[in-house]
């Protein structure tokens, strides 16, 4: 359907944009991302514009990664305000983004608090951290952010709760995973 589309023979259905749109990126190579980017570069359609966005997040390309990941910062590729939609969609949606996320975030800190300081919007950026799990996730996070002189402007509640949201998936798989594993065995999974 989605190479008749592009061929004008057939209309996608606008109901099914995100589901193909997201299956295309996440098994497509290179080329099937470059059609969907310029997709979204053309298109004036802004609820379109935002399906695709989330869409090209989908890809677990390690390079069309990174690249999203500059395009986000780059105001002439991806507006200001969608920057943390990008963050976001890959990072609590495609497990292969997380790191290169976490990555960027501690390399664009000082442009995030610039842009969304006293801006709630800071806290989307925050949050995408609530994946991690580990004791060392937890104080790598911690360290990140309590450094001296570290602003965190209106993300300091967000970062709290984000902590506590670490520390307890922590905590449970720290309890629970032995025994989920033991009964996921039991029931022949």
């Amino acid at each position: 359907m989605f190479e008749d589309a592009e061929k004008n023979i057939t209309r996608i259905p606008p109901d099914f944009h995100d589901a193909i749109y997201r299956t295309v990126v996440k098994h497509g190579d290179e080329v099937v991302w470059d059609r969907l980017w310029h997709r979204y570069q053309t298109t004036q359609v802004a609820s379109e514009k935002h399906i695709l966005l989330l869409s090209l997040s989908a890809t677990e390309n390690m390079w069309l990664i990174e690249r999203y990941l500059r395009y986000a910062f780059n105001p002439e590729m991806i507006r200001p305000t969608d920057t943390v939609t990008v963050l976001m969609s890959l990072s609590l949606n495609n497990y292969a983004a997380r790191e290169s996320v976490w990555r960027t975030i501690r390399r664009q800190w000082d442009v995030i608090v610039e842009r969304y300081g006293s801006d709630s919007t800071i806290s989307g950026v925050i949050r995408c951290l609530d994946w991690m799990t580990s004791e060392a996730d937890l104080e790598e996070v911690r360290t990140f952010f309590r450094q001296p002189g570290r602003k965190l402007g209106a993300g300091a509640l967000a970062l709290n709760q984000t902590l506590e949201t670490i520390d307890l998936r922590r905590q449970f798989l720290k309890l629970y995973s032995n025994q989920t594993g033991i009964w996921l065995a039991s029931q022949n999974h």
